[in-house]
């Protein structure tokens, strides 16, 4: 989500992977957001879950430029 920090209230949404838990900000300034996927859940064989990957966000457009989906359930950026 995108806060505004003078209201405290919440004015966009930014659409990226399951489970975002880490973010980078590069010398260009634009966002890396690293999702984990998420899991199957327990004992539901018909449930595959989703894959990790890092997504790209242009903090003056507020959307995603790229993303990189990756196997796995990635922990760190």
């Amino acid at each position: 989500s995108v806060i505004d920090p003078t209201s405290d209230k919440v004015v966009n949404t930014i659409k990226v992977g399951d489970n975002p838990t880490a973010l980078m900000v590069d010398d260009d300034e634009e966002l890396y957001v690293l999702c984990t996927g998420r899991w199957p859940a327990w004992g539901d064989t018909t449930d595959t879950g989703t894959n990790g990957g890092v997504y790209v966000i242009d903090p003056k457009s507020q959307t995603v430029t790229d993303s990189i989906l990756v196997t796995g359930h990635p922990s760190e950026i």
